[in-house]
Formats: structure tokens, sequence, C-alpha cells
């Protein structure tokens, strides 16, 4: 498990791992002592589990999964990778992390505990261990590394967050852009545009913290329109290299003569390059 499933509160995980185990032995039934050494859990624990787990595929899915009797469990019907992608969607919109993420990811900040306590009703304890968890997996810090970040976990959780109608019509014009002057092309473009609004939503909400101090690592020979640049108030090169060295990081960005590489950073890659086949 990687550090995503964090994403995820335990006892959510324990059902997603369950899930995981029953698809992976593929068994007629399984004995309760066998999954509570396993899982290491009580019995009590493994009922619980087990029932709040059909509850929620009945929620998601309309079909109760598992039948216990008699110190047995018999799945009903075999599960796949697609149940435990709609579970792993379905818990992730429900983990307490998840809210915070996400008004990072709107407004440019996290939220204060006023805005969290009356919104979920959490207590200040709750609120800075949560904030405090968070803090240690997505680096809120940096900008640069916050776009990577939010762009990971939504693109694995196949979610995006509710970005605004400006976000959404700067990013759109953004993907017209990269498409006609062929920086990308028009595969996958559910996670390029993803991406694409995380970095407008820095653009906007961060923009000192994005482009200050910051040179230039790809330059090129053609310039954003004005629709974008209004909107975004800040030098079109450092907005364009900005965004071509996402593109680029994710492996999106093509090869073509509308750009090229800062000389620090093309000498980078042919120090990696040089490392690389050395070893």
């Amino acid at each position: 498990m990687n550090s995503l499933v964090s994403f995820i509160n335990k006892n959510d995980l324990l059902k997603i791992e369950l899930m995981n185990y029953v698809l992976e032995t593929d068994q007629k039934f399984y004995e309760t002592k066998t999954l509570e050494q396993e899982f290491a859990v009580s019995n009590y624990m493994l009922r619980e589990i087990l029932d709040s787990l059909n509850i929620d595929l009945h929620n998601i899915l309309d079909s109760d999964w598992l039948l216990l009797q008699k110190g047995l469990v018999y799945p009903r019907y075999r599960v796949t990778r697609y149940h435990l992608y709609k579970m792993s969607q379905y818990y992730f919109n429900l983990s307490a992390l998840k809210p915070l993420l996400e008004t990072r990811a709107l407004t440019g900040s996290l939220p204060t505990y006023t805005t969290i306590q009356y919104d979920y009703g959490w207590s200040p304890s709750y609120f800075f261990s949560q904030k405090k968890i968070l803090n240690g997996l997505v680096n809120d810090n940096d900008s640069f590394e916050f776009i990577q970040a939010g762009y990971v976990i939504y693109n694995y959780f196949d979610e995006k967050p509710m970005f605004s109608d400006r976000i959404k019509v700067i990013g759109q014009e953004m993907l017209k852009f990269l498409l006609e002057n062929q920086f990308i092309n028009d595969l996958n473009q559910r996670q390029k545009m993803l991406l694409i609004n995380f970095c407008v939503s820095e653009m906007l909400y961060n923009n000192q913290a994005l482009f200050e101090n910051r040179e230039v690592a790809i330059h090129t020979v053609v310039s954003l329109p004005i629709i974008i640049t209004s909107f975004i108030g800040n030098d079109s090169d450092k907005i364009l290299s900005v965004l071509l060295e996402m593109l680029d990081i994710f492996d999106f960005l093509l090869e073509n003569k509308n750009y090229k590489y800062s000389q620090y950073v093309s000498d980078k890659i042919i120090l990696l390059q040089n490392y690389t086949f050395a070893k």
C-alpha cells in the first residue's frame, strides 16, 4: 500500500483489504477464524466490518456481497478490480482529509478551524490532528509541489475538485492553446485537464509563491493568448514555463521545436543521462 491510502480511514481501508484478499484468493467460502487471524481482528470486529462493507456495497452497487452463516463467510458473487476501484473512490470521498485538501485546491489555502467546525462539527483536537496528517502527506507551503501532489491524489482516486467556472474557462483555453501548438496530444485529456486546472488554481490564488524568484526553465517561441494572461495577470513566459514543466514531469509534454530547456535544466538532464548510462 502506498501513502495515498492514508486518505482512507483505518476501518474503511480494512474493508478494501478484505475485498482485495477475497479477490486474490477466490474461494467459495471463508472461515471466520481464518479471516480474524489474517486481519488480526476480533470476531466482533470482523462482523462489524462485514456488515458495514455490505451496507456500503449496497449503497454503491445496489447489492449485498457477503453472507455470514455458522462461522463461514460466503461471497455471493465474485468481486473485480472495478469493485475495488469504486469502493476506494467512495471511501476517498468520505475521508476526513478530503475537505481539507479540497479547500486548499479550490481556494489556495487550508480551511480555518472555524470553517470546518461550522460545516462538519469537528472538535479542535480532531481538526488539528487531521491537518497534521495532511501536512505530512502534502507540502502545502510549496505551490509547485502542491500541484503535483494534488494531481496525483485526485488522479489516483479518479476524482476532481469542484473548480470554479473561472478556473475551468482558463483551463480550457490553456488546453486549446497547448493542443494547437503541439505541446501535447489529444490523448488522456481528462488527466491533462485535471493537471492544468491545478496549475491555474495555484496561479490565481498563490501567484506570488508560485512565480516569485522562479527561473524560467522552459523557453518557448510562442506566447499565451491575452485571454489567458489577462485572467492570471503575470509574465506570459513564467506562466507557460510552469505549465510545461508540470506537463513534462508527468510525461505529457511532446518534443517539438516550439520550446527549449534553459541551460541549467539542460545541464541537469545531461548529468542525469550520463549517470543512468554509467550504472
